[in-house]
């Protein structure tokens, strides 16, 4: 009997392997959590928020890739 890949099989193998470049799961964690309370905060600080997230994204993004 032949095997049917199922939807989503190999996710964990990824997860796997992003978690162990260089702490980029600790990365990508702590920069959302810089997003958590933000709705109470000024609505003009709030891209000033994206745009670190963002970069601490990209950054984190760019050591998995060895950009």
């Amino acid at each position: 009997m032949n095997a049917v890949e199922q939807p989503g099989a190999g996710r964990d193998d990824a997860a796997e392997e992003f978690a162990a470049h260089d702490g980029a799961a600790e990365r990508v964690g702590s920069a959302m959590a810089a997003l958590e309370g933000l709705e109470g905060h000024p609505t003009a600080t709030h891209v000033a928020a994206f745009e670190q997230v963002h970069a601490a994204l990209t950054d984190a993004l760019s050591a998995i890739d060895e950009v």
